[in-house]
């Protein structure tokens, strides 16, 4: 059984909880990228479960195909902190629950710390261009992509226009939310007739659209 899915969240009804909980999605999107595929013989997700008072410390629970690490967190001390210095500590909270998990499930240790130098490698900044491509416009002038930057406070897509040499010429923001409301997206194409490139919505229930820049500047749609 594949690990598919590491979260981190205080316990339930902690004064902290909305406030701290919408942090963390970003840091676990960008360890479970560095982790990659990993077979845990039973295992699909792994709660690491955060109280300032745990009287159950390192305990272990499990929940059919969950299983549930409980540790202490200060997080007075956390909110104290500036953007990477919270990112650092979610960081590490998360790996220490991780850790203590492997060990009692007799995993293999490595791959979850390589997934942790992964993190600091990229300086725990979670972005990345879709796909890892750029498109081609139809009149082949243009080439575009879609870029997300995903922190701890906010998810943000924009539109990044090349030209034929595939220099960059502009980018235009699509959407911005909060980092617990991430829409997943779709397809994305241009639209032949108005050189303007779209992203939808899984469902395609919505779409972001943005033009190629022009003299005037970067317009979006």
């Amino acid at each position: 059984m594949l690990l598919r899915d590491i979260t981190v969240s205080t316990v339930y009804d902690h004064p902290f909880q909305l406030r701290f909980n919408k942090e963390m999605w970003s840091i676990t999107d960008l360890y479970l990228k560095c982790l990659g595929k990993y077979n845990t013989y039973g295992v699909s997700k792994i709660l690491v479960r955060l109280d300032d008072q745990q009287k159950n410390e390192n305990k272990i629970e499990h929940l059919l195909n969950v299983i549930i690490v409980n540790k202490k967190f200060d997080f007075v001390e956390y909110f104290k902190q500036n953007k990477d210095q919270r990112k650092k500590m979610m960081l590490d909270i998360l790996q220490l629950g991780v850790i203590d998990v492997a060990k009692t499930q007799k995993m293999s240790m490595d791959k979850f710390l390589d997934a942790y130098n992964c993190c600091l490698k990229k300086q725990l900044k979670n972005e990345w261009l879709r796909k890892n491509k750029y498109l081609m416009s139809p009149n082949k002038k243009w080439y575009a992509g879609i870029y997300c930057t995903y922190d701890i406070d906010f998810f943000r897509t924009e539109t990044i226009f090349l030209n034929s040499d595939k220099k960059e010429i502009g980018r235009v923001k699509l959407f911005s939310t909060e980092p617990h409301q991430v829409e997943e997206m779709g397809k994305m194409q241009w639209d032949s007739t108005s050189e303007t490139f779209v992203l939808y919505s899984r469902d395609e229930k919505n779409s972001w659209g943005a033009r190629v820049p022009n003299p005037e500047g970067v317009v979006a749609s």
